[in-house]
């Protein structure tokens, strides 16, 4: 069933829970996500980095495959744009029927965030699709020091007038976890979450998800984290699993005509053996498991946008602001 991150979101608000947002860098990861959702009869939200548009391969064919294993789920299955800095990707997006964006312009000022947010939300809310925003900024893990995150965390109050000046449907917020591998132990500020979420009416997001621990995780949960996105977490299971195997099997044959060259796919650094470290690593989070255990319940609507290509096709004249 596909659905839109807004619909997602709102139901696990109400019941309490957090949904998984994985990122997919090809078929092999796609659909080891919506089947570890449907293992577990969880909502999934669909992951696709800017940078897998801007792949011309990628771009073709990842967001109609991911689309129609989404409309057939038997579970709700959103597709959401990770990280859109670039208002061509984010457009992009929006014509290719994703049900969210992301847009990200957290490492501007203020007031520069608010316009370009306001922009995407314009457009995207008037086809009925989703948008998700960032404010604070969530680094990376080299940046990380012994005391945590040295700057960029969210100021509730900004929060707070962020969220009701753009109306976005859903809110990324820094408080303490970072992009890639961390290089010191993570330090997420909870008491800054729980003023955020006091005081914020959308849901709540947390990047970063990867090597946090699952200890900050559920915490981050109970107090109002609705949408969890993980990343590296995938990528270094799939380079161990790859890994094993060709210790345990170093004569491994490659060649096209062999039947072991099945389990092996590449793509640039992402390498999935038998779909099973991305599938993995999906199941073993408790927070997602058990919520949602049929395809009938009323909140949820089938997403299909039958008008985006035309609408965005009359779209015209160049970007108000230099994404």
């Amino acid at each position: 069933m596909y659905v839109t991150l807004k619909q997602l979101l709102e139901h696990a608000e109400q019941g309490g829970y957090t949904v998984l947002a994985p990122n997919v860098f090809n078929l092999e990861s796609l659909i080891a996500v919506v089947e570890a959702a449907e293992a577990e009869r969880a909502p999934v939200i669909i992951a696709i980095g800017e940078s897998r548009l801007k792949d011309s391969q990628l771009q073709k064919y990842l967001p109609v495959v991911a689309r129609q294993m989404a409309q057939e789920a038997t579970v709700p299955v959103g597709i959401n744009l990770d990280h859109g800095k670039s208002y061509h990707e984010l457009v992009l997006a929006i014509q290719k029927e994703f049900s969210s964006v992301m847009i990200d312009a957290s490492m501007c000022p203020y007031e520069e965030n608010v316009a370009r947010t306001k922009e995407i939300v314009k457009i995207a809310h008037e086809l009925g699709i989703s948008v998700e925003a960032e404010i604070g900024h969530v680094g990376q893990g080299e940046d990380y020091t012994e005391n945590g995150v040295a700057d960029g965390l969210t100021e509730p109050e900004m929060a707070k007038r962020f969220a009701e000046e753009t109306q976005v449907d859903a809110l990324a917020v820094a408080v303490g976890t970072a992009h890639g591998v961390y290089k010191g132990t993570p330090k997420l500020d909870f008491d800054r979450l729980k003023e955020i979420y006091d005081m914020v009416e959308v849901p709540l997001v947390l990047h970063g998800g990867s090597g946090t621990g699952m200890e900050n995780l559920i915490r981050a949960s109970e107090l109002g984290i609705r949408k969890l996105n993980i990343n590296t977490e995938l990528l270094i299971e799939a380079r161990e699993q790859v890994r094993k195997e060709l210790q345990e099997n170093p004569e491994i044959e490659i060649s096209v005509s062999s039947p072991s060259y099945a389990w092996i796919r590449l793509h640039g650094t992402a390498v999935f053996e038998n779909n099973m470290a991305v599938k993995e690593v999906c199941m073993q989070n408790p927070i997602v498991k058990g919520q949602y255990q049929t395809a009938d319940n009323p909140i949820f609507e089938v997403f299909y946008l039958d008008n985006a290509h035309g609408v965005i096709a009359d779209f015209s004249g160049n970007p108000p602001y230099e994404f």
